[in-house]
């Protein structure tokens, strides 16, 4: 008489009895969602973004005077030329507008990363220019400005490296062109030269 063997246990779809990884990832995707989302919030919660500061309110007003100074600079055509002249320890300024030359200039030098070396000259009329006592500046990044005594007006550039010499010429930041010709757009440095309390 035949024996009858049992069949043997179907096996599963993937083959070895091993965990389901497809199964696994969709469930463990979202919940690293989840929880990703809840840390999220506990760290906003817990360090919530700094308050503006408290001199944020005028900041654009400080960006609108700077407009209309160097508007006013580009509409009379300033043009000036500084030299600092070290055996002499002198700064001068040559200096030409369509308005009358103001009793004094004001000249800023800025260092771009040593507050330390800025400084504030006022330069009196002498010959044919303006100029004033000055140590010679270090070599670097300086951002110069020139405005008369009342600040109505205000030019600005830059230098890299030695400061000897360097020209100085009204431009426009909206692009208009003014009487002294046409004037193209100019961008202002980054760091912002913030007037002083009193020139030297």
């Amino acid at each position: 008489m035949a024996t009858l063997t049992p069949p043997a246990d179907p096996q599963p779809a993937g083959g070895s009895g091993g965990p389901n990884w497809a199964l696994i990832m969709t469930i463990a995707l979202p919940a690293i969602a989840v929880i990703a989302s809840f840390t999220s919030l506990g760290l906003v919660l817990m360090a919530p973004d700094p308050e503006m500061p408290q001199e944020y309110h005028w900041e654009g007003a400080r960006l609108d005077q700077d407009f209309a100074r160097a508007e006013r600079a580009a509409a009379i055509d300033v043009r000036a030329r500084l030299s600092v002249t070290p055996a002499e320890h002198l700064c001068r300024v040559s200096f030409a507008s369509e308005a009358p030359p103001p009793d004094a200039l004001v000249l800023r030098l800025v260092h771009a990363t040593r507050s330390a070396f800025d400084r504030t000259l006022t330069l009196r009329p002498a010959f044919d220019g303006y100029e004033a006592s000055c140590e010679p500046p270090a070599k670097g990044h300086w951002l110069v400005e020139l405005t008369d005594p009342a600040a109505t007006w205000s030019v600005r550039t830059e230098s890299l490296g030695v400061l000897q010499s360097l020209e100085l010429r009204a431009r426009s930041p909206s692009g208009r062109a003014h009487p002294g010709g046409t004037v193209t757009p100019v961008i202002e440095p980054a760091a912002t030269i913030q007037p002083a309390a009193a020139a030297r």
